[in-house]
């Protein structure tokens, strides 16, 4: 299967090939940066932040936590809240507004077959 779910091209000029790992290492170096900040935000941004906020501020910084999950707590509920009022408004223009379906598209038909996109037809 391809990038985009369709029918292997046969009728290629050439063979395709993986590139070669130079040209891989921006890509590799962003996902382990990513990997660390995700891991360890208060030690990797922490130094970071405090060398800009610093001069802002005039001093000593208040008392903060970096954090990827704060636990359950009102924002995240808002949060929630929003995403899921807007996908059942959308899924209901969809049904009233045909237009507004998915087409018929290289991306489309497996969405349909996993059956994530029942809602929309």
């Amino acid at each position: 299967m391809d990038v985009f779910f369709g029918r292997l091209a046969t009728d290629l000029p050439r063979e395709p090939h993986e590139p070669v790992h130079w040209m891989r290492v921006p890509v590799e170096l962003l996902v382990v940066l990513c990997l660390a900040v995700g891991v360890l935000p208060a030690t990797i941004i922490g130094p970071i932040l405090n060398a800009a906020a610093g001069p802002v501020v005039g001093g000593q910084l208040p008392s903060y936590s970096l954090a990827l999950w704060h636990g359950w707590n009102l924002p995240l509920a808002m949060s929630s809240g929003r995403h899921g009022g807007r996908h059942a408004a959308v899924a209901a223009a969809a049904q009233t507004h045909p237009h507004l379906r998915l087409r018929r598209s290289a991306l489309a038909a497996p969405l349909r077959r996993t059956g994530c996109c029942s809602p929309w037809g």
